[in-house]
């Protein structure tokens, strides 16, 4: 089986290529990152965003639209 080493795990780690997403960016066809990194990477971006995107709202008077 082929492996591949992701370099945001500590300490970096060989992995099987099944632990990584497809991507057409990258040479051998696999992304840079394993899944679990990226999934981790991704929940910390996005609670980031929304973490920003609250403070805005509560900063403008912007409030959640309420059904009647």
């Amino acid at each position: 089986m082929k492996t591949k080493l992701c370099k945001k795990c500590a300490p970096p780690q060989e992995k099987p290529l099944d632990q990584f997403y497809n991507s057409a960016k990258s040479p051998d066809g696999k992304g840079y990152y394993c899944k679990s990194c990226s999934n981790a990477a991704n929940q910390k971006r996005m609670k980031l965003l929304f973490d920003e995107d609250r403070q805005f709202k509560q900063g403008n008077g912007i409030r959640r639209a309420t059904s009647r």
